[in-house]
Formats: structure tokens, sequence, C-alpha cells
């Protein structure tokens, strides 16, 4: 068995905060460049560029989903791993790419009649090779997860992001609009993959066995139907606002999806590429507990950072992105409040995978998206832009209950007592907002830096009010490092 398939764990604390830190890292990282990107490329590119890339989004996000199905995640969770695995998984990856690229180059023209917008079809063609390419990259990035070596992903991960970032820079200066992103994106992610090989120095080995195909897919199968399902139906609503409203419209939503995807992309990063591979490796109970606190410190944190952000949502979207961009600003706020309750579902699919309960995050997926899919139909029915903000907060709300309810008949968590841990997490940020929103509306300050200084002081005694794990933990570490100094003096 070669060097990579073996994993050598000294000190799980020292190896879990490494893990944490390299994939926040990675995580801010590669969102601040994109977050670089959008502040430049606003000013180049038009709002009906982001929303032709905003059509696209849905069938790129359900492909990537696909391809992978579920089989890296096995390999990450498998205690024994082979050659023969590794090289299965290539085969499938790379084979299924091309049968995908080959659908989506056929029914590109139809796709392009269906939004009346004839440029969709060649634009969609190139946007697709992206599934192709990324497909070569699924078994080294697998190999270094699953060797818990984060820093390794994470250098080579920023490295490609910027090379990307630049082209795009040059392509959109060049006057060369939407196909600047998408030269983006296929730059980054051919990059990557050439690193990912140099790297890992993994050879590309055709052999398929049937026999560990069907062990990857029994764990793989649930949590790629449910991926599908999940990015398919978030994907959907751009698509949906693209058929009920105009080009222009469609690009300011999507432009403020793309900016609260900087907040739930960093979590999702840290939970998938650090959390679940190291969770993995314990024993149940210890994944329950661990996963648990984790959850109600990491929620605690990211509501406060989110409702800042929302309180300063104006001043954000007129310096990030421009004068011409501040119609953005409405759907940012609701699209930050749906992302910070994905980010809650998202722990707790977490725990549910590292448990390998993956029919369970297959079948609360499945309810959510079907419940999705109802609200979406009335939608098209007439009732516009508004009822479809309201449809997309309570399809994450549901999402959010039924992963409740499975941790529950699964891990016998009781439902009430997680409900309460999140409600007592997010409590302290929701209140000191409202609070600033008022003051904001009836003149009371309206100055910003007032305004950011009441949330936060209204925030830290609600915690301590409410007694929350993160002020808990704040202080005992406090303590702690008060007393060290005392013993050091």
């Amino acid at each position: 068995m070669s060097s990579f398939c073996n994993i050598v764990v000294k000190d799980k604390r020292t190896t879990f905060i490494l893990g944490v830190f390299w994939n926040a890292l990675l995580a801010v990282g590669r969102q601040g460049l994109n977050f670089l990107a959008t502040i430049i490329l606003a000013r180049l590119l038009q709002p009906e560029d982001y929303g032709l890339i905003g059509m696209m989004a849905v069938i790129i996000s359900v492909s990537e989903s696909l391809i992978d199905a579920g089989l890296a995640g096995a390999l990450i969770k498998k205690k024994n791993v082979s050659k023969e695995d590794f090289s299965t998984l290539s085969l499938y990856n790379i084979s299924f790419s091309f049968v995908l690229y080959i659908i989506i180059f056929i029914s590109a023209p139809y796709i392009g009649l269906f939004y009346k917008t004839p440029i969709l079809s060649n634009l969609l063609r190139v946007y697709a090779l992206i599934v192709v390419i990324e497909s070569f990259s699924i078994v080294p990035k697998t190999i270094l997860i699953r060797n818990l070596e984060f820093k390794k992903y994470s250098l080579v991960t920023l490295i490609s992001g910027f090379m990307g970032l630049a082209t795009a820079i040059v392509m959109a200066v060049y006057g060369m609009g939407v196909y600047s992103l998408i030269g983006q994106y296929i730059v980054s992610s051919a990059i990557l993959t050439v690193l990912l090989y140099c790297i890992t120095r993994y050879k590309l080995n055709f052999t398929f066995s049937k026999k560990s195909f069907n062990e990857m897919f029994g764990f793989g199968f649930n949590t790629t139907m449910a991926n599908v399902l999940k990015g398919g139906s978030e994907n959907i609503f751009i698509n949906v606002v693209a058929k009920i409203a105009s080009l222009t419209i469609t690009g300011f939503f999507n432009q403020s999806y793309k900016l609260q995807s900087v907040i739930t992309s960093i979590s999702n990063t840290v939970i998938d590429g650090a959390l679940f591979p190291l969770l993995s490796k314990e024993d149940d109970n210890s994944i329950i507990n661990h996963s648990m606190k984790i959850s109600s410190f990491s929620f605690t944190l990211m509501s406060a950072f989110v409702f800042l952000l929302i309180i300063n949502a104006d001043i954000i979207v007129y310096l990030v992105l421009g004068e011409k961009w501040m119609d953005t600003t409405p759907y940012l706020k609701i699209l930050l409040c749906w992302g910070l309750i994905q980010m809650g579902t998202s722990l707790n699919r977490n725990l549910l995978k590292s448990l390998a309960y993956t029919s369970s995050i297959l079948r609360f997926e499945i309810v959510s998206t079907l419940i999705c899919f109802v609200m979406l139909l009335l939608v098209l029915f007439g009732l516009g832009i508004n009822y479809l903000l309201f449809a997309l907060l309570m399809y994450s709300l549901i999402r959010f209950v039924f992963s409740l309810m499975e941790m529950k008949w699964k891990c016998d968590i009781s439902f009430w007592g997680s409900l309460k841990v999140y409600v007592q997490a997010f409590l302290p940020a929701f209140l000191s907002c409202i609070v600033c929103l008022m003051m904001s509306e009836f003149d009371i300050a309206n100055h910003m830096i007032f305004m950011n200084l009441v949330f936060i002081i209204l925030a830290i005694i609600l915690n301590r009010y409410l007694n929350t794990t993160t002020y808990l933990y704040l202080k005992d570490y406090s303590l702690k490092y008060l007393r060290k100094s005392s013993y050091a003096k």
C-alpha cells in the first residue's frame, strides 16, 4: 500500500487545531480573492454579465455533485484504502464528466431558447469545460484531505485562485465581458489540478474494481443525491429570478448571492474540509459531543458577524461594488439571513455525515426540495420576486428543522434541546441588530461607528446574560490565562 493511503495522527488536539486553522485560512484566502475580484470586476463588467453566469450556475452545480458522487467522502471515511480504490474513483470521475459535458453541449441551444437568450448556448459550452477539468482533481484532493495535509491543499488552492483572478482582470480590461468570469473559473481549476498532481505525485491508473465502487457508492449515493438536491434548489432561485424579472435584476440578485457566499463558503470549507475528516476518525459519542459544542460556539460567532454585516449592508455595497449596484442591498440583507440558517444546517449535516447516517441527509433534502418547488411554482404563477425571497427563507428554515429532526431520530439528540442551543446562540446578535435598525429608522442615531459600537456592546451583554457557550468558553479561557500570568509572576 502506498504512502498516500496511510494516515498517522500523533496528537489529535494539535491536528484538529491545525486542520481548522488551515481550512479557515484557505476559506478566508479564497473568499478574499473572490471579494477582490468582485470589487475590481464589478467596475469593469455589467449586471447583465453576472445575470448570465447565474443562469448557468444550477447546471454546473448539479454536474459537479454528480461527478464526485460522494465517493471521495467515502474514501475519507474509510479506514483502509488501497490503490485500487483511488483508481476506481479516478475512472468514474473522468469518464462520467465527459458524458455530462456531451449532454450539456447538446442541450445548450435549448437552454438558451428557454431563457430567450441565444448567447447562453455558446457560454454554457465553454463554461461546462470546468466539469471535465475538476474531475481530474478529485482524487489528488482526496489524498491530501484524507492524510490531513490541509496546509498543502490550502496553498495550492490560493495560488490557483490568484492566477484565475489575474486572468479575469486582464480579460475584463480587454472588454471580454462575461467570458472574463468564465475564464477565471476555468484557469483557476486547471492550475489547481496541475498543482495537486505535482504535490501528491499521483499517477492516473484506470483500473476499475466493481467491489470497490459498490462499497464507496453505498456511502456516496445518499450524499451525492443530497448535494444535487441542495445545489439545485439553491441555484434554481436565481434561474426563477431570471424567468420572472429582467436580466439586470437577475444580475443584482446574483451579485448579492456572491457577496453572501463569501461567508457561507468560509464556514462550509471549515465544516467539510476540516471537521468531517477529523470527526470521522472518532467514536460515535465523541463525534456527538464535539459536534454540538462546535455548533454552539461557531453559530454564536457567525450570527454576530452576519448581523453586523446586515447593519452595514448599504455602505458595504457602495464601497465594494459602486453606486450602480446599490439596488443589490435589499437582496443582500435577506440572503445573509438565509446563509446563516444554511450554516446551521451544514453543521447538523456534518454530524450525520460523520456518523455515516447519509440516508438521513438525503431524506431531509428530498422533503425540503419538494416543498421548495411547490413554493417556486406559486412564484411562477405571478406572486413576484418578494414572495420568492420569502420562499428562499422558508426553504432554509425547513431544511434546518428537518436536519434537527433527523438528529433526534438517528442520534437520539433532543430536538428541543438542540433547537435551544441554536436559538441561544442566535438571539444576542439578532436582538442587537433589531435595536440598531430601530435606532436608525427613528433617527436616534445615524452615525455608522456609533451604531456598530451599540451592536457590539449589546451583543456582549446579551451573550453574558444568556450564558452562551461562546461567552462561557471565552470567560474560562480568560481565567486560565490570568492564572498562568499570575503563576509566571
